[in-house]
């Protein structure tokens, strides 16, 4: 599988959100994708444990540098 399909298929499963977090941005730098922020945001958060998102509720996260400050 190359790196592309790895990143664009990367879940959190057993991960830590650190852990899940450090990998997706080492994989996005490794890619050297040319997508938006929008659509990293995006990608970063389909990658989530549903329970997460579901915790997270209606709150939107416009960028990953968000996620410094959640709870």
């Amino acid at each position: 599988m190359e790196l592309n399909e790895i990143f664009h298929s990367l879940k959190q499963n057993s991960m830590s959100i650190e852990e899940y977090t450090s990998g997706f941005n080492n994989l996005s730098l490794g890619v050297g994708l040319k997508e938006s922020n929008e659509q990293l945001t995006s990608c970063y958060l389909a990658g989530l444990n549903q329970s997460i998102t579901d915790e997270m509720g209606v709150t939107c996260l416009f960028n990953l540098k968000m996620l410094d400050n959640w709870p």
